[in-house]
């Protein structure tokens, strides 16, 4: 692992690669879409999220988005579960949360997620809302977050609603760069 650069996309060439990893984890690695010929899987939000891109290198390595603007993908998928959690105009949606697994269990996730929440936080977003898949559920309890119901299937994988107050998000993420610097 090089000398990773956290950064937001900018370019065609950035996007493509982004595209490309969203497909292969949750393609290729979930199943929660089915796999296209082209390799790439776009979001259905991306004319509103704002994206961070993890570079090693030429390699996209991990990306995470978040969007403020209703409606949201976890609401329309759990109805009013996380619907009663929505505080307009102060609550946003982390999406598309992944990391290359050889980059999963580094300082890579906290270092991709601390400078979207700072920025969420700078705009007063007070709440964060997720739809967790199952097998990151207890990694997202251990930063805060909340199990607000029962899972659901998409595609092959489960997910459960979950949400957290961004102050303690942020406070948690930071401790974790902090002790791995």
């Amino acid at each position: 692992m090089g000398e990773l650069l956290v950064k937001e996309p900018e370019s065609d060439e950035e996007f493509q690669a982004m595209w490309q990893l969203n497909h292969e984890v949750f393609a290729g690695e979930l199943g929660q879409h089915p796999r296209h010929p082209d390799c790439r899987l776009v979001d259905k939000f991306h004319h509103k999220n704002r994206y961070r891109i993890a570079w090693d290198g030429s390699v996209a390595a991990g990306m995470i988005c978040a969007h403020s603007e209703p409606p949201f993908s976890a609401e329309m998928r759990f109805g009013q579960v996380i619907a009663s959690r929505i505080r307009k105009g102060r609550t946003a949606e982390i999406r598309l949360f992944t990391v290359r697994k050889e980059y999963r269990f580094t300082t890579l996730p906290a270092r991709l997620a601390v400078p979207l929440l700072l920025e969420l936080k700078s705009q007063g977003i007070e709440n964060i809302i997720i739809s967790a898949v199952e097998s990151r559920r207890r990694l997202y309890c251990r930063l805060g977050f909340v199990t607000l119901g029962e899972s659901v299937m998409d595609g092959a994988s489960r997910f459960y609603p979950m949400a957290a107050e961004l102050e303690s998000l942020c406070r948690h993420c930071q401790c974790v760069l902090r002790r791995y610097q």
